[in-house]
């Protein structure tokens, strides 16, 4: 028969455990955390702006559905994330790292993949709501600055 001390024992060490785990986890995908929280922030702000295209077009907001749909799509990215990190660590790191000095970067180019989905889901948004595209506006800002610096450049020459 169990007693409540043999019992008490048992508790302490499942959480012994599990504390172990949660700290190999934690130490094992140290190196992508801010990739990953990256990925979960664009994910984040891409909701905000759906949010704010349907206040604006009048649409009614479900709140069950917006939450399942976050939550699952945030947890899907992030998992993914740590997944491609896990196979690139244990797996393609060192062959990479012969060709390229960089750590990491099949996983990288993946959350910049994600991260650009994310922008470009953004981007819709904002063109339903303002009738443009702010990666337009963006680019086309970043080449008359672009321009204005060459005529500045060639002003002191």
């Amino acid at each position: 028969m169990i007693i409540k001390e043999d019992l008490a024992d048992i508790l302490d060490w499942f959480k012994g455990v599990i504390y172990l785990w949660l700290n190999m986890f934690i130490v094992f995908f140290s190196p992508i955390v801010w990739v990953a929280l990256l990925v979960g922030i664009a994910t984040i702000v891409d909701m905000v702006f759906g949010i704010w295209k349907n206040i604006k077009l009048g649409h009614k907001i479900n709140s069950k559905k917006m939450r399942s749909g976050f939550l699952s799509k945030t947890f899907v990215y992030v998992g993914l994330v740590l997944f491609v990190f896990a196979i690139d660590h244990l797996l393609l790191n060192q062959i990479f790292e012969l060709f390229i000095n960089s750590k990491y970067l099949p996983t990288k180019l993946f959350a910049l993949i994600l991260i650009g989905i994310e922008v470009y889901s953004m981007d819709e948004s904002y063109k339903e709501i303002k009738g443009k595209s702010f990666l337009n506006v963006m680019f086309l800002t970043i080449k008359k600055m672009n321009n204005a610096r060459k005529k500045l450049e060639n002003k002191i020459k």
